[in-house]
């Protein structure tokens, strides 16, 4: 015998349902820039830099585990009104050099003080330099989606 629920009670239910599973999915954490978004293991801040004739994204990253997190890799996608969507990624050595991952890049090396693992409790900054992207002059941001770890483990979208 199948139970039938009240008419339209189904479709409240299924909207519910579908809002829940988009909160937990990989969309990860949206906020304005220069806030803290607060993630599942990492919190990001999210600024815009003027690098003369254009806007570069820029982010702190700060570790509120107890566990050390994984870096790497670092994808970034900025959204420019001008050029549309850029997209660069990148992963940290031991070292401190930089790997570029993805084909398209204006870089041809990098280095930074950011380890590959970031400890507990600790803040770390990915400067402008590694996100600046070859764009129309004065084009500005309009979106960044960082997305943090092996898998993408941490996602934070900030709109500008």
């Amino acid at each position: 015998m199948r139970s039938q629920l009240p008419r339209g009670v189904g479709a409240a239910l299924l909207a519910q349902l579908l809002v829940l599973s988009a909160c937990g999915g990989p969309a990860g954490v949206t906020g304005p820039r220069n806030q803290w978004l607060k993630g599942k293991s990492l919190s990001v801040n999210v600024g815009i830099a003027t690098t003369g004739i254009t806007e570069s994204p820029y982010f702190n990253v700060r570790n509120d585990s107890s566990q050390p997190f994984t870096l790497s890799p670092i994808k970034v996608t900025v959204w420019y009104k001008k050029a549309g969507k850029m997209e660069r990624e990148v992963a940290i050595e031991a070292d401190g050099s930089v790997r570029f991952l993805s084909k398209e890049t204006s870089i041809l090396s990098a280095r930074v003080e950011t380890p590959p693992t970031l400890d507990p409790q600790k803040e770390t900054s990915l400067g402008v330099g590694l996100w600046v992207f070859d764009t129309p002059q004065f084009d500005q941001v309009e979106k960044v989606r960082v997305a943090l770890g092996p898998g993408e483990e941490e996602i934070f979208t900030v709109k500008i």
